[in-house]
């Protein structure tokens, strides 16, 4: 069985090797739908950033048996301008909605591993995502994996 699964990740891993140019500057994906915030009901934008992926599921044992987010990743080093790429790409497509709505948001980042390592997404990009973040007051609460 281990075997087994050794094999199914290891040609995973030869497909996600094949991504281009284009993927590596797109978000695997980005939605705004209505959310429960804190205090009340809103929406929430949500981006799902292609990065390196999960220290743990690039590790020998590869990661979380149950975990496939593995399978949105680059797993090979990503270069910050490309995070930033994705996200100002999800962002510049929903700006204009979010500033349209009267609704309060949630934003939630999801980066199939860890916002806060360096090796994923680097400080500088970080600083550059909390920078936009605060140009926009509709969004009150924002969550990070």
């Amino acid at each position: 069985m281990i075997e087994k699964l050794r094999k199914l990740r290891k040609n995973t891993l030869k497909q996600i090797s094949t991504l281009t140019e284009k993927d590596l500057n797109s978000p695997v994906s980005y939605w705004i739908k209505e959310d429960r915030l804190i205090k009340d009901v809103g929406k929430e934008f949500t981006i799902i950033l292609r990065t390196r992926g999960c220290k743990w599921a690039l590790g020998d044992q590869g990661g979380c048996s149950m975990c496939g987010y593995i399978n949105d990743s680059w797993i090979k080093d990503i270069n910050p301008q490309h995070i930033k790429n994705q996200f100002l790409k999800a962002w510049n497509a929903k700006i204009e909605e979010i500033n349209a709505d009267k609704s309060n948001f949630i934003l939630k980042i999801f980066n199939s591993g860890s916002f806060f390592d360096d090796e994923e997404i680097n400080e500088e990009i970080r600083d550059f995502i909390y920078e936009k973040i605060s140009s926009i007051d509709k969004i009150q609460e924002v969550v990070v994996e």
